[in-house]
């Protein structure tokens, strides 16, 4: 997770690197062995962005997330440190 949160710095670079999952999801190109979830995590990056950024740009401080939607952060940041070499490499092409 280290890496990827030196690569995102700013809501652009999130967006970024957001929009170049999506093309290679678009392109049938999984990022994980599992495509279904890849389409649940990156849409769930999109969704919830001003969490995300909260997390990888302050993650000590305190956020107001409900319980659910804590889980399914911790959910998509696993998905996120499990697949960080792929994600790396995606945002570094685009």
């Amino acid at each position: 997770m280290e890496n990827i949160k030196k690569r995102i710095k700013s809501k652009e670079h999130l967006k970024k690197m957001t929009n170049a999952l999506i093309l290679r999801i678009k392109e049938n190109k999984s990022i994980s062995k599992n495509p279904m979830f890849d389409g649940f995590a990156i849409a769930f990056l999109i969704k919830n962005e001003k969490f995300v950024l909260s997390f990888i740009l302050n993650p000590k401080g305190e956020m107001q997330v409900l319980d659910g939607t804590i889980q399914q952060l911790q959910i998509v940041f696993n998905w996120l440190s499990e697949n960080e070499s792929a994600i790396c490499d995606v945002f570094d092409c685009c």
